[in-house]
């Protein structure tokens, strides 16, 4: 459900940037998808995204529940689920691929949807899963869910897993260990493609919550991490006075619109072109101060200057 409903509403942009033309089609599958199944946990822990194994018939509305199919304790006859148990923990995250790698779900999604994101990773806890390794953290960090629930888990797993060689290694699995790195340039440059305006994404730096983990006052910095859009950047991040420590350095490769999301309101900013100097227009987004965003050309470098006002009563 999360790639189909990222990929069909991705494709009008997606043909419009090659030129071909759109089918209305797209669309009207994007609009006819069922909501991704969920229901509520028998613990109470709330609502989770379950696994469409089976559902109880209604016949007059939409299904009535929904059945996690390999749960324990899920009671699922010819006509459908009786009930839906609780996810087990240490269940693999294919519930939360709707965030990633699917980005059906992200920083742009409702607050509902993205509870249940959280909710559904607090209650699976598929942080030590082999075949989740390479997805479960970035999902977490995408879902806005704090670092603090999820970053010594993944501290453990590398302890744990890290061979001599720094090649991380478990008795099963292969070449999905390598995915786990994207969690590392999530925690600095995350892209997020708003699923109403996929054509139209931004790059929100140090935006995961760190409080309360060893990274919280830390001095962070990253070199070519690379945005949608076609942004090759780099940045560096002032842990003790929660700023940019040296304006982000940021290579266009595309030319097209450059969009950033800071950790917190802008007070101040300031681009230019790293050759030359001279100022660039800077276009404020109309209702979060977080973000802004400016024209490029393709092959331009340009400096970002930028000035924040921290949040104090959210600050660690």
């Amino acid at each position: 459900n999360g790639l189909v409903r990222r990929v069909a509403s991705a494709l009008p942009a997606m043909a419009a940037a090659a030129g071909a033309p759109e089918d209305p089609r797209w669309r009207e599958v994007a609009q006819r998808l069922l909501p991704m199944p969920r229901a509520a946990a028998t613990d109470g822990s709330g609502d989770v995204w379950v696994l469409a194994g089976a559902y109880a018939e209604n016949t007059t509305g939409p299904p009535a529940s929904w059945c996690y199919a390999s749960c324990p304790g899920c009671a699922c006859g010819v006509r459908g689920c009786a009930a839906c148990a609780p996810l087990p923990a240490g269940s693999q995250d294919v519930h939360t691929y709707a965030v990633f790698p699917a980005e059906a779900v992200n920083f742009e999604s409702s607050a509902e949807m993205l509870r249940v994101a959280r909710n559904t990773l607090r209650t699976s806890a598929p942080w030590g899963q082999q075949n989740s390794f390479c997805a479960a953290f970035s999902s977490a960090a995408r879902a806005g869910m704090p670092a603090a629930e999820w970053l010594p888990q993944l501290l453990q797993q590398l302890d744990k897993y890290t061979q001599p060689s720094l090649i991380f290694a478990r008795p099963f699995g292969g070449i999905e260990y390598a995915g786990a790195l994207q969690v590392v340039a999530d925690l600095l440059l995350l892209s997020v493609s708003p699923i109403d305006a996929p054509d139209a994404p931004y790059a929100a730096l140090f935006a995961v919550d760190l409080c309360n983990t060893t990274l919280a006052h830390a001095n962070l910095r990253f070199t070519r991490l690379r945005a949608k859009g076609g942004f090759v950047v780099n940045g560096s991040w002032d842990g003790s006075a929660q700023q940019l420590a040296a304006p982000l350095a940021l290579r266009s490769e595309a030319g097209q619109r450059c969009r950033l999301r800071m950790r917190w309101p802008v007070a101040r900013v300031r681009v230019t072109l790293l050759r030359t100097g001279a100022a660039v227009p800077v276009a404020s987004h109309a209702t979060d101060a977080r973000r802004f965003e400016f024209e490029t050309d393709k092959g331009r470098e340009y400096l970002v200057e930028v000035v924040l006002t921290p949040n104090k009563s959210m600050s660690c």
